[in-house]
């Protein structure tokens, strides 16, 4: 069926996607990966940032890593919101050469907002230092307009490789940490009437994907900084501040037109250079350790789509405990935009799980069209 298979589609390893006329389907700040144990911390990371996803955050944090090495063979993540769920289930039963079932699937769903997303990212990181490749696709599908239905379909594809590294100074109450990542994007946002399934028309758009005109490849760069207060306060829950400038872009000529660091004409979603300044603290109480982060994302407002602070504050905490055979194991909860978040992880050694709840703001503002999702992380490593 189509719409089944443009839906599964945009959770292959695409190295790059197609874009069309431009319009907003949603107003989720943009981003290439994301934590897991980031997002059930409410996405507040930034004076963290203690693992392989520092060069998507705030490289500095690399220096915060006290295991000597660890290198991910296999780590998938995938993420589903309720809704993507209804709608695939109801897709199969539809006949999309009949543009009346087409128009009234379309109709039975509108206003919901099916999101989905995929990665892969292996990796070898240490103390100061992480590298690995890593591909990616998300998508939301939203059917809309009840007098002539449509589906909004915004998506995005990307593939490269990153690398970081961080230096502490003075005696590591300073780290300073550089991220580069090589990177190339495809992006789609478009809508499709119920003649256009039938027609073939977004099937057809799939087989376009590798369009030159809609694709492009861009070095990027993060800077960040974390100071750590503890040699200065002599204080024993490690009071710190962090900053980050992130997707400090040089475009390639590498393949295709479109500057993955601007928007243009053909729609393509962007990855703007964006500022984020970070608080932290770490309690210690017994054998537990505890994270508690504030971060204020984009505070110089590069983000085009919108000027609302509330998108921008996330507060989150991580308790860690070491018990016997499991490493460690972590609990996670936080304030996303205002949306609550909660999440796990357990570390066996080989194989790892984290898992989050989170909401993101697809709306201009806080509190205007929340997107509810679940996010599980499942890595084979050493």
């Amino acid at each position: 069926m189509r719409i089944a298979t443009i839906l599964l589609a945009f959770l292959l390893f695409a190295a790059v996607s197609f874009a069309a006329k431009k319009e907003y389907i949603t107003r989720e700040y943009p981003w290439t990966l994301r934590s897991v144990r980031a997002l059930g911390m409410g996405n507040a990371f930034y004076a963290k940032s203690d693992d392989k996803y520092a060069p998507f955050y705030n490289p500095a944090g690399l220096s915060r890593i006290t295991r000597s090495w660890r290198l991910d063979i296999l780590p998938v993540t995938a993420e589903i919101n309720k809704d993507f769920k209804e709608l695939y289930e109801d897709a199969k039963n539809v006949d999309f050469d009949d543009n009346t079932e087409v128009a009234d699937f379309l109709q039975e769903h509108i206003g919901d907002n099916a999101h989905m997303a995929f990665s892969f990212y292996p990796s070898y990181t240490r103390k100061n230092f992480t590298v690995g490749p890593f591909a990616a696709s998300r998508a939301n599908v939203l059917p809309r307009n009840p007098v002539l239905p449509e589906a909004g379909i915004s998506a995005v594809a990307d593939v490269g490789i990153a690398a970081g590294y961080a230096h502490t100074f003075f005696e590591e109450s300073l780290a300073l940490g550089l991220a580069a990542r090589l990177q190339g994007r495809g992006s789609l946002n478009k809508s499709y009437t119920a003649a256009d399934f039938v027609s073939g028309e977004a099937e057809d758009d799939l087989d376009n994907m590798t369009a030159e005109d809609y694709s492009g490849t861009a070095f990027l760069f993060d800077i960040g900084a974390i100071y750590n207060f503890n040699s200065l306060l002599n204080v024993n829950f490690s009071p710190r501040v962090g900053f980050a400038v992130n997707n400090i872009g040089v475009k390639t000529g590498f393949y295709g037109d479109v500057d993955i660091t601007k928007r243009g004409s053909s729609g393509n979603s962007p990855l703007p250079a964006f500022a984020t300044l970070s608080f932290g603290a770490s309690p210690t109480v017994s054998f537990l350790r505890t994270d508690i982060i504030l971060d204020i994302v984009d505070v110089t407002k590069n983000f085009e789509e919108d000027r609302d602070w509330g998108k921008r504050i996330n507060i989150g905490a991580e308790l860690n405990a070491d018990l016997p055979v499991i490493r460690h194991l972590d609990f996670r909860v936080g304030f996303h935009q205002g949306y609550p978040t909660v999440g796990f992880g357990v570390n066996l050694y080989v194989v790892e799980l984290n898992y989050a709840y989170y909401t993101e703001e697809l709306g201009a503002y806080a509190g205007q069209n929340p997107d509810s999702r679940h996010i599980l992380e499942l890595t084979i490593g050493l």
